[in-house]
């Protein structure tokens, strides 16, 4: 017969693999165009335009995340994760066959959106719709295993088509690649319909079978509610005593109750802006660290080869990456400032070595993996900090600090975009 334990083990490994593979086909186009930043800017005869090209990936992600945290929160999970497919799928199609870079930057545009957008509502259906905290790794393990994935697909690419005129080669790889990914987001759409079971359903679908005993008196749940307040436990700062204090953002809007609104707004952005900050500061300093390897070496020879440089590191920024955002149930980490400070000293490093190149090649893949490391180390922390401290409040609220906290990772990637277009036109420009 059955037991709570059983259950529990039961529907967590098909939530785990069904959050893993949100993360991973929602990641994977942004993830790869991020790669192939470089190919996609020679391709098309704008070599000096690669920081603009991951600015354009990140440049409408704020207004999907606004939207999504304040005018659609209410709007099934079912039409947004259906919605979002449909961006994912634009984009990385109208990327395969763009003929001029403004056709390119359209549809990578659409994909920085969708990756946006999707990371989201996934990570707001994880926090709103009380799912286990651990499932938190699922999807932050699957984010760093697309980007693992789109970088060596992309350099597999790279070497199959290393031959001939450099122009064409480059668009044939960018098409290769991007077409591979697109029928992908199928699997995307199944996890959340098929292999994700909310809490609730879980709980219906145990108290209905003939062959589990429940006791009348104490009611068991198959997944435990990790937001329960034991005793002594400090109230969320955002809880409040009247219902109407925590009513959705959209209803507050519709219903012109600014006052509320604000206040929900500005309690939130207070509780939750230390982390959030952080973390924008740790994607930036790693985004402008992933930029300034397009200019790691003096000469060329290495950008012909197979791998190309480029590509080449940010495969190691990926295995990086994944690895870390793999690491929650291993090691949890509470105090993340340290880690960006030690990310601020590196990407330093690599800004100076942009202008003078002063680092010899053997040292540059091992550096770039601890540039993943640590980003994926805040990445995957500040989420579970997010989704386990108490003052983070109630599902409700919880959901919206997650909104508030992933809209700083594209703050980080559009301040990144500006900073090199700047240094590129200044320090960088040749002696």
């Amino acid at each position: 017969m059955p037991t709570s334990s059983s259950h529990h083990t039961l529907y967590f490994a098909r939530n785990w693999i069904g959050f893993f593979l949100l993360g991973l086909i929602n990641t994977l186009p942004y993830a790869t165009v991020t790669t192939a930043a470089k190919s996609i800017a020679d391709g098309l005869d704008r070599p000096q335009f690669l920081p603009t090209i991951y600015g354009a990936a990140g440049s409408a992600t704020i207004i999907a995340k606004i939207v999504n945290a304040v005018l659609v929160n209410k709007v099934h999970y079912g039409y947004r994760f259906l919605f979002n497919s449909c961006l994912l799928v634009i984009g990385s199609i109208g990327i395969a066959i763009a003929q001029n870079f403004k056709r390119a930057i359209f549809a990578v545009v659409t994909v920085g959106a969708g990756n946006a957008f999707g990371e989201n509502v996934a990570l707001g259906y994880l926090s709103g719709q009380g799912f286990d905290d651990d499932l938190v790794n699922a999807w932050s393990s699957g984010t760093g295993f697309a980007g693992l994935l789109g970088a060596s697909l992309f350099v597999l690419a790279g070497c199959i088509h290393n031959e001939g005129s450099k122009r064409v080669d480059l668009r044939d790889l960018n098409e290769w690649v991007f077409l591979i990914i697109t029928p992908m987001v199928l699997i995307y759409l199944l996890s959340f319909m098929k292999i994700i079971i909310p809490p609730t359903e879980a709980l219906t679908a145990r108290s209905q079978s003939p062959n589990v005993n429940s006791s009348p008196s104490a009611p068991s749940s198959p997944i435990p509610n990790s937001h329960s307040t034991n005793p002594g436990e400090t109230q969320p700062l955002l809880a409040s005593s009247d219902s109407s204090e925590v009513e959705n953002l959209g209803v507050l809007i519709r219903t012109r109750n600014w006052g509320l609104w604000r206040r929900r707004i500005t309690t939130a952005l207070w509780v939750v802006l230390p982390l959030a900050v952080n973390l924008g500061l740790s994607t930036f300093l790693s985004f402008v660290t992933r930029v300034a390897a397009s200019k790691a070496v003096k000469n060329s020879e290495y950008n012909k080869g197979c791998p190309e440089i480029f590509a080449s590191l940010q495969l190691c920024y990926q295995a990086g990456v994944f690895v870390s955002k793999s690491s929650l149930q291993i090691i949890k980490i509470k105090f993340l400032y340290h880690l960006t400070v030690i990310l601020f000293f590196s990407t330093l490093m690599w800004l100076v070595n942009e202008r003078f190149k002063f680092l010899p090649v053997y040292v540059l893949p091992a550096s770039m993996i601890l540039v993943g490391l640590l980003n994926g180390a805040v990445y995957v922390n500040t989420f579970y900090l997010v989704q386990t401290e108490m003052k983070y409040g109630p599902p409700n609220d919880r959901e919206l600090c997650t909104n508030i906290t992933a809209i700083f990772i594209n703050i980080g990637v559009s301040c990144c975009a500006i900073l090199q277009t700047i240094l590129d036109q200044t320090v960088f420009l040749p002696f």
